[in-house]
């Protein structure tokens, strides 16, 4: 029997949590832009990964988290995720979806020593993955709060009524602070445009994994940069950006593989 899922606080940070009886170590999962815990609830319970604790936060202004007075940014949850790393015992696996993946790209390549491994879902690699990021920033921050951010909210809505993974990411966005995912969007645009991650995800000193969806998830051209600055790759077909949700069983499948040979 699976243990029990826990939903706590810590430090203002909301924690899912699902603990393994005789744990090997932790995989601490971050979402990504205007996402939160949920988008890995069928990777929670999978029995492939039960011999691991699985740990995922909710980023401040994000999902069950509180609000930070004002939004934080991108660095500032590089420095929390290398916190709450540090805080675990015994051994530790990232891994970060989406602007999650960016973080842990540039946690990884300032804290090895905090990491085991790191597990990049559908991270950012160049200006071609800014595609919801890209949406937000079209408008004006001043548009975004007016009107903005409500006709994104529309976007997920309607797109949700055939695509699960977008249903599933509609409510996390709804409780998320949108001050923030404007200030978070227009980093990851200025973060993907001078397309360094590559780079510092292919020169990792530790253990590191890109995973994308096909057809719907990281476009060739992406991935072309990580396989030629010696990123390694793995696809899920029949996928999307949400690759973890719309393939758990295959992204499972990876991540145990991954998860033995960091032991």
């Amino acid at each position: 029997m699976p243990q029990p899922i826990h939903r706590f606080c810590k430090d203002n940070i909301h924690v899912t949590r699902r603990e393994a009886r005789s744990p090997r170590g932790t995989l601490l999962l971050i979402h990504g832009l205007g996402g939160s815990a949920l988008c890995y609830d069928r990777i929670l319970l999978h029995p492939a990964l039960m011999d691991w604790t699985l740990t995922a936060v909710d980023l401040p202004g994000y999902g069950k988290s509180p609000w930070a007075e004002e939004p934080l940014p991108i660095e500032e949850f590089v420095d929390l995720a290398a916190r709450f790393a540090a805080s675990i015992e015994g051994p530790v696996v990232l891994g970060g979806h989406s602007m999650g993946g960016v973080i842990g790209t540039l946690l990884a390549d300032r804290h090895p020593e905090l990491l085991r491994g790191f597990l990049n879902i559908e991270g950012n690699i160049s200006r071609d993955d800014c595609v919801y990021s890209g949406q937000i920033v079209a408008h004006s921050p001043e548009e975004h709060l007016a009107f903005g951010f409500a006709q994104y909210l529309d976007r997920l809505y309607e797109g949700g009524l055939k695509n699960a993974a977008w249903r599933n990411l509609y409510p996390s966005t709804r409780f998320c602070d949108p001050r923030a995912i404007y200030r978070n969007s227009r980093e990851l645009v200025d973060i993907s445009e001078p397309e360094e991650l590559a780079a510092i995800m292919g020169g990792l000193s530790i253990p590191a994994l890109y995973v994308a969806g096909h057809p719907g998830g990281t476009g060739e051209y992406s991935l072309g940069l990580l396989r030629r600055a010696g990123g390694e790759c793995a696809v899920v077909p029949d996928a999307g950006h949400y690759v973890m949700y719309d393939q758990p069983d295959a992204f499972a499948s990876i991540t145990a593989k991954f998860l033995m040979n960091v032991e």
